[in-house]
């Protein structure tokens, strides 16, 4: 089931893809206008912090990952003043000040509805025109166990982005709108707050907006 089922002015496509952790589920949207050549890409999911913050996966390129809260916290879908829009053209303005040396070792599960979510694509419409966005939808539980990664349908940023098809070759540049409470995961999630910034994997370099 798709959890933004449409953003205005975009089209969608779902994207299916195996994973060593079960087959994952993305609703992927691009602008219904000119495509955008910025070659970011705004992934939209629950998510968890591994800490200390680090790299898990060492590529030979430089991809750019920014986050919109710091780590250990909660990130709240509730604030509606175009701050999507405007963090996303800073990002794309300087999407070096955000690279890494691979992946950031971040636990991403699929984004189920939860009630704040109401106003959120209005959010995502305002910066589509900038750059593509990607749902994360859901993931099957076939190797996943019993454990942590099947109770919050998740699995590892790095072994998802690894198996998506050709994901490389149109992105190098990674806006992660999702959560960065503790891992394992704790009953109560943490400090919750809305998005304050943009904020590398490790907190190193930030800008507040």
């Amino acid at each position: 089931m798709a959890m933004v089922a449409e953003i205005s002015g975009a089209k969608r496509k779902n994207v299916t893809f195996a994973t060593d952790y079960g087959a994952v589920e993305i609703s992927h949207f691009k602008s219904n206008t000119a495509p955008s050549s910025s070659k970011t890409l705004i992934f939209v999911s629950h998510g968890f912090q591994i800490t200390p913050a680090s790299i898990a996966q060492q590529k030979t390129t430089l991809p750019c990952f920014a986050f919109f809260v710091p780590l250990g916290i909660s990130l709240l879908r509730t604030r509606w003043d175009g701050w999507l829009a405007d963090l996303t053209k800073t990002f794309i303005g300087s999407p070096l000040a955000y690279a890494t040396t691979g992946v950031p070792d971040v636990i991403v599960g699929a984004h189920y509805a939860d009630p704040e979510d109401k106003k959120f694509t209005a959010e995502l419409a305002g910066a589509i025109t900038q750059c593509d966005v990607a749902v994360f939808d859901d993931i099957t539980s076939t190797n996943m166990g019993t454990g942590d990664y099947l109770s919050t349908a998740s699995l590892p940023l790095p072994k998802l982005l690894e198996k998506w098809p050709g994901l490389y070759q149109t992105y190098s540049s990674f806006l992660m709108l999702c959560c960065r409470a503790k891992w394992p995961p704790v009953m109560s999630g943490g400090t919750a707050k809305t998005p304050s910034g943009l904020y590398s994997y490790n907190d190193d370099f930030k800008v507040l907006g």
